[in-house]
């Protein structure tokens, strides 16, 4: 098992050339992040400290009077980072100055070395700074006294473990901001709309549960990285149903569907599809925001049917073969199309003290309403109080795709019920 030794150093100036050690630590935790041993003393330089380096680490040459100078402590470092790897923030600073240190005292120092300001700028591009003390700030750890050694030490560790959340490495930790794991606990438990902006970019997100998304979207993963290295604004609209959610969806995001795909009867009786240019006139079987993507679709339907894609060809076939080919070519569209029937959709559980309706009628119209009251059949219904909207191309598309999701769900958010509407 892997054991890393996070590294601060604390000198008399920026060269470790020239420099002297006025501060050691160092924390050995296993790759786990088990705390193995830890190690932490001023030390005695040769020459004085000068006022900088005082301001900067808070050192003064009287502290560290009657501190041990390097020699004394060499050993006891020596023994104690044997077989780690050495993880520091500017490695090239604190590795070779402890390099150089211990060479002159003969000891060989040949560990492996990790450099926290290398893999930040590798996993987290465009940051104005690297400092520690900004990507501290950047994953909200504590940093309680920067340029003292152990302070550092510690949030060394700290960053090294979110560098290896986001660089996929520790891929069993669930781990969060603690800003986001407190948006987290406080989102509902309930479908809605999730909206991310950061960086000139937004992101929205329809979900049968707010809480988990939010959870899967901010985990610290790699496939989170760009959005967890930004400063992002996030908001949230909950919906009682996932069908409702859906229509919140395309309000905001207002998707354009130019093309759709229809179906036409041969005079033989044989069924085919056809792509169009979308006129709300006309009844569509499914609707496309390229031709190509109309295309792709009807393309995956023939291609499980026949190898014939009789649905560009008319060849003469008997009434049997019309007929079979025609009831295989619906059951196709029924998986398509989810739309084509009356349905009362209800929220699982009373959401506010109310039960959320949303009522689809067939391909054509839709509503939404509550009530206290929980309707298990068509007689129920009271039509005069509603008021139907014409279902467009957006509403078409959002509720076709939540009724097919909603067949799948595990936990259902939706109950749907099919009606009859006079």
């Amino acid at each position: 098992m892997k054991r890393f030794a996070y590294l601060d150093i604390e000198a008399t100036h920026t060269n470790w050339r020239d420099a002297e050690i006025i501060e050691i630590a160092f924390i050995i935790k296993d790759e786990n992040g088990k705390d193995l041993d830890h190690f932490q003393s001023l030390v005695r330089p040769k020459a004085g400290i000068e006022k900088e380096i005082t301001e900067l680490t808070g050192i003064t040459t009287n502290m560290v009077n009657n501190a041990p100078e390097f020699f004394n402590l060499a050993p006891r470092i020596s023994q104690k980072l044997e077989d780690t790897i050495i993880v520091a923030h500017k490695a090239e600073f604190d590795y070779e100055i402890l390099k150089s240190a211990l060479t002159k005292l003969d000891i060989v120092f040949s560990n492996k070395k990790i450099c926290t300001l290398e893999l930040s700028q590798k996993l987290i591009p465009e940051m104005r700074s690297y400092s520690l003390v900004s990507l501290c700030d950047l994953f909200q750890i504590k940093l309680k006294k920067n340029h003292r050694a152990l302070e550092d030490a510690i949030a060394l560790s700290e960053l090294h473990t979110h560098l290896r959340l986001l660089n996929g490495e520790l891929k069993e930790r669930k781990e969060f901001l603690p800003s986001h794991k407190k948006l987290i606990e406080k989102a509902p438990s309930l479908p809605g709309i999730i909206k991310i902006s950061y960086a000139k970019k937004n992101e929205l997100f329809k979900t049968e549960n707010i809480r988990k998304r939010l959870s899967e979207l901010l985990l610290l993963q790699s496939t989170n990285r760009e959005r967890i290295s930004k400063s992002l604004r996030i908001d949230y609209s909950k919906s009682a149903t996932l069908v409702g959610a859906g229509l919140m969806e395309v309000q905001i995001q207002k998707p354009f569907y130019p093309y759709c795909i229809y179906q036409v009867k041969t005079q033989s009786g044989r069924i085919i599809l056809k792509i169009g240019k979308t006129d709300l006139r006309k009844k569509a079987l499914y609707y496309a925001k390229t031709k190509n993507e109309a295309q792709n679709i009807i393309n995956r339907m023939v291609k499980k049917l026949t190898k014939t894609k009789y649905a560009y060809k008319d060849p003469n076939l008997i009434d049997t073969e019309i007929n079979k080919q025609n009831i295989d070519l619906k059951n196709e569209i029924s998986k398509l199309v989810a739309t084509s029937k009356n349905y009362l959709v209800r929220s699982a559980d009373l959401v506010d003290g109310k039960y959320h309706y949303v009522i689809i009628k067939e391909n054509k119209s839709y509503a939404k309403f509550q009530t206290d009251k929980e309707i298990t059949k068509s007689s129920e219904l009271n039509m005069k109080d509603i008021k139907l909207k014409n279902i467009g191309p957006r509403e078409f598309m959002s509720i076709n795709h939540s009724l097919k999701w909603i067949k799948n769900q595990k936990v259902k958010t939706d109950k749907i019920l099919e009606i009859k509407i006079k």
